[in-house]
C-alpha cells in the first residue's frame, strides 16, 4: 500500500482543502459517506487522538475524482453524427 501524503497533523492549507472537498455539498450528497462520519474521522485526526490519513486520503482522492468526471462530463461537447452515417 502507498503511504498517504497527508500529514498527521495536516497542515493548514491542506486541512482548508481537505475539508472543502470531503465536507462539501457535492460529495457528501452522493449519500457515499455520511458528514457525521467524515466530522469524526477530521476531528479525531486534527486532535492528534487518531492518526486517519489514509481514511482521509481515500476521500480526498474519491472526491477529487467524483469532481473532475463531474468536470469532464460537462465539457464535453455532444456527439455529432458522423459524415455518411445512414438517418433513422
Amino acid at each position: 500500500m502507498l503511504d498517504s501524503p497527508l500529514p498527521h497533523p495536516i497542515s493548514s492549507s491542506r486541512r482548508e482543502m481537505t475539508r472543502d472537498l470531503i465536507l462539501g455539498q457535492s460529495f457528501l450528497s452522493k449519500g457515499i459517506v455520511s458528514p457525521s462520519f467524515v466530522q469524526h474521522l477530521l476531528r479525531e485526526h486534527e486532535t492528534g487522538r487518531r492518526d486517519n490519513q489514509t481514511w482521509l486520503w481515500s476521500l480526498l482522492v474519491l472526491a477529487m475524482w467524483l469532481e473532475d468526471t463531474r468536470n469532464a462530463r460537462l465539457s464535453v461537447p455532444p456527439a455529432q453524427p458522423l459524415a455518411g452515417a445512414a438517418r433513422t
